[in-house]
């Protein structure tokens, strides 16, 4: 069984914390017992002095009855009277310390009543003593003489029974002292090398089988950093395995990438291609092979520049070195790309154009480079500039000139006509005029994708420029009975005057073709909070617009219904051009609209 990291650690912990607290526990009653015997041996020490001094006391004690019996001295009486006390006291200690001991007990009993025969007899014979009695002679030395030889001897046989049964005692007890200190120092050492034992074992084992999984979590990091195929899954559900299965997990999904990567770079039709510092190929993708005309083993090693047509080599080559020299200044964090467009010259002397993203990596000290074959789109580029000249020149100026002729029919100029001609000739005069209309949109918008559009941003009174804006557009709000009106604090912005009033002419122009009369469209700006833009909002009451174009409004030719080109007139491109513009300025553009309630559009500018 394989445990986790977590079990492991709480084992090596856990086992000698268990062993530990066994080997305290042993030593806890070793110590327990060893403190027991040397108090049974301090008792036994206690004992045997005590048996000595009241002993010593008995001698004494007969010494000084002795001393009376030559000297009769009254004051050695006094002081004999005194040991009974003495005696008494000495045998109340031993009685004390030998309870619990039932022999020790009894022969100190059979001592306290020696004693005090002895006390009583010793007492007699003193006041014999005193009163003059003769102790020398006669029956009362022989009464005297045996009974103190009888006390003493008892006494001594005693007192002999009682010593000889502590020093058994006392034998024993160090006996059992001197084996419990050997058994308390085994129980050490022994405990010791257990301790040490285990714990050696313990992490011998772990660490065998830890140390050979986590190795085998590194050999795979090593194959998968050398692109090789990994080591089987590691079994089990510890930590290491799930780190395994999830590096195995993260190893396949950039496999996966990786094949997918391959692929999209086989297939891509744009060229691919890295180069070294020196600008030459050292690998590309198989469009970029169809894009030059060489095979593989021509195109390896060459130099792109030779591959750029004449003319355009040196500026080709000072890109690709500011390129780098940007990206080496901006630091590894920064990813900077450089665009390029140029001919090439293909193996059969045709030309392409292309355009380039470059990258510098100083990683891999190498270009990579994305090439994009955009020859077909500038020839569309080209043909649609001369379409629009066509029109701009040779079809914009006739229709001019019509339009003028026919308003000055209409005006009678030449004389009086007929009232169904008029109604035809103003006909043909409106549409005259959305051609016209259409003309001059395609010529601004061809502008802007030429990057033509000019943006003179200074600082403004944004009050100023929406009463120019509604000044244009009043005559045809009061011409279709819509209030037009505004909502605007005086507020300076960074912008083209020139500009902006055609974005805001445009987009009031158009909420009033779709508001009925008796609608209103309102022009609203604010200062938007925590930035430094303005914001400014054309408020209308119209039809709204559906959720579904909102996002496509602004693009060219677009119209929220196809009959709005007939009906209401332009030709779709005006949000594309006030788009444009706003942009143009740093700002954004946008709608909001709930259909048969009327739309907001807004856009911001920089204050």
């Amino acid at each position: 069984m394989i445990l986790k990291l977590s079990h492991k650690a709480i084992i090596l912990v856990a086992v000698p914390l268990v062993f530990e607290l066994v080997f305290v526990a042993i030593l806890a009653s070793l110590l327990h017992q060893a403190e027991t015997e040397a108090l049974a041996a301090e008792r036994s020490r206690e004992v045997m002095s005590g048996v000595n001094h009241l002993s010593k006391l008995m001698q004494e004690a007969g010494i000084t009855l002795y001393t009376i019996r030559n000297s009769s001295s009254p004051e050695l009486v006094d002081v004999y009277r005194g040991y009974p006390a003495k005696l008494q006291k000495d045998l109340d200690n031993l009685f004390a310390l030998a309870k619990g001991h039932e022999d020790e007990t009894k022969i100190l009993a059979d001592i306290s009543s020696l004693v005090a025969e002895t006390n009583s007899f010793g007492g007699k014979f003193a006041d014999g003593i005193i009163k003059g009695e003769d102790y020398d002679h006669g029956e009362n030395v022989l009464m005297a003489r045996r009974g103190i030889i009888t006390l003493t001897s008892r006494l001594q046989r005693l007192v002999q029974r009682l010593a000889s049964l502590e020093r058994e005692s006392g034998g024993h007890t160090l006996q059992s002292e001197e084996s419990l200190r050997s058994r308390i120092w085994a129980s050490i050492g022994a405990g010791l090398v257990l301790n040490l034992l285990l714990a050696v074992f313990l992490l011998l084992y772990f660490s065998r089988s830890t140390t050979a999984r986590l190795q085998a979590l590194l050999d795979n990091i090593a194959l998968l950093a050398a692109n090789q195929p990994l080591r089987p899954r590691l079994e089990g559900g510890d930590e290491l395995a799930m780190i395994d299965s999830t590096f195995h997990r993260m190893a396949n999904a950039l496999s996966d990438a990786a094949g997918k990567e391959r692929a999209i770079t086989e297939n891509a039709l744009d060229a691919i291609v890295s180069l070294d510092g020196d600008l030459k190929l050292l690998s590309f993708n198989p469009a970029t092979m169809i894009v030059f005309g060489y095979d593989r083993a021509e195109l390896l090693g060459r130099r792109l520049v030779d591959l750029v047509a004449e003319g355009e080599k040196q500026g080709v080559r000072e890109t690709f070195l500011q390129a780098r020299e940007r990206t080496m200044q901006a630091g590894t964090a920064s990813f900077t790309t450089s665009y390029l467009e140029c001919r090439i010259t293909r193996k059969d002397g045709s030309s392409a154009e292309m355009h380039w993203s470059i990258n510098w990596s100083s990683k891999e000290n190498n270009f990579f480079c994305v090439g994009q074959d955009i020859s077909q789109r500038k020839q569309l580029e080209r043909v649609r500039q001369e379409f629009v000249s066509m029109v701009s020149h040779d079809l914009r100026s006739p229709l001019n000139a019509v339009q003028a002729n026919l308003s000055m029919l209409v005006a009678g100029v030449y004389g009086g006509l007929p009232e169904p001609l008029v109604k035809r000739l103003v006909d043909s005069e409106h549409n005259i005029d959305y051609v016209i209309s259409m003309i001059n949109s395609l010529i601004d918008v061809e502008r802007l994708d030429l990057d033509n559009l000019v943006i003179d941003r200074r600082r403004a009174s944004l009050a100023e420029i929406i009463s120019r804006s509604l000044d244009a557009v009043r005559p045809t709000a009061e011409k279709r009975r819509i209030n037009l009106g505004a909502d605007c604090k005086d507020m300076e912005v960074i912008a083209d005057s020139g500009r902006i009033i055609q974005v805001i002419i445009n987009l009031v122009s158009n909420a009033l073709k779709f508001t009925e009369s008796g609608g209103s469209v309102t022009v609203v700006s604010r200062a938007l909070s925590k930035s430094d833009f303005v914001e400014i909002s054309v408020v209308d009451t119209g039809r709204g617009i559906p959720a579904d174009m909102l996002e496509t409004i602004f693009g060219r030719f677009e119209q929220v219904q196809p009959s709005d080109a007939g009906e209401k007139g332009g030709a779709g491109l005006g949000l594309a051009i006030c788009k444009r513009i706003v942009e143009g300025h740093g700002g954004s553009i946008g709608v909001e609209s709930v259909v048969g309630k009327g739309s907001r559009f807004w856009f911001t500018l920089p204050s």
